[in-house]
């Protein structure tokens, strides 16, 4: 992928504003606005960090480890098939599934030092369409999943403009718009940085 640096913002269908900074090497912030309040999730590189007014939190804190974790998935925006022998990740073939009335490629991928998850690419075009992966929530593991569509042209790269995210076998979806993806913005590297006096 092109660019260091990209901006994406969208709306969840739950009423929240969502937008996404990511900037080379493996950072991220991400904002959630709803009812007047904000909430942060942030990867600076090397730490991850959040502010959950929804929780009652309302200053920066250290996140626990299996959000940071999903923080440094989500901070490599190349996604973890670029470049994956140098970034250490296995790539294995499973073979063709049916996805959305087509067929799918479903690679099993598993980053280095991570955990396994299943990615479903259109036999056609070879863009993502569909991810699985094991997280763990209030001490359960549960199979997330996370499906792609309506792909749109940005700087010359095609980026999914609906997702929709859930727990696979379950009816439940939380479906974002994504309204506008910027390649390159301008962006202070010290908007991904826990602010000092939280540490």
């Amino acid at each position: 992928m092109n660019g260091n640096k990209m901006s994406r913002r969208g709306a969840a269908a739950a009423g929240f504003l969502v937008v996404a900074c990511l900037l080379r090497p493996n950072r991220i912030r991400t904002e959630f606005t709803a009812q007047g309040l904000t909430g942060v999730c942030a990867w600076d590189g090397e730490h991850g960090w959040q502010v959950s007014p929804l929780d009652g939190n309302m200053e920066p804190r250290p996140m626990p480890p299996e959000s940071a974790r999903l923080a440094l998935e989500q901070a490599d925006f190349g996604g973890p098939l670029l470049g994956w022998k140098e970034k250490g990740n296995t790539v294995e073939l499973v073979g063709r599934a049916p996805e959305g009335g087509r067929e799918a490629w479903q690679l099993k991928v598993t980053p280095k030092g991570g955990t396994p998850r299943n990615l479903y690419l259109d036999g056609q075009s070879y863009l993502l369409v569909r991810s699985e992966s094991p997280r763990e929530v209030a001490g359960r593991t549960i199979e997330a999943e996370t499906t792609f569509a309506d792909y749109r042209e940005a700087s010359g790269l095609r980026f999914a403009h609906s997702i929709e995210i859930g727990v696979k076998g379950r009816p439940g979806r939380v479906s974002v718009v994504v309204e506008t993806v910027e390649i390159d913005p301008v962006l202070d590297d010290a908007r991904f940085r826990m602010p000092e006096a939280s540490r």
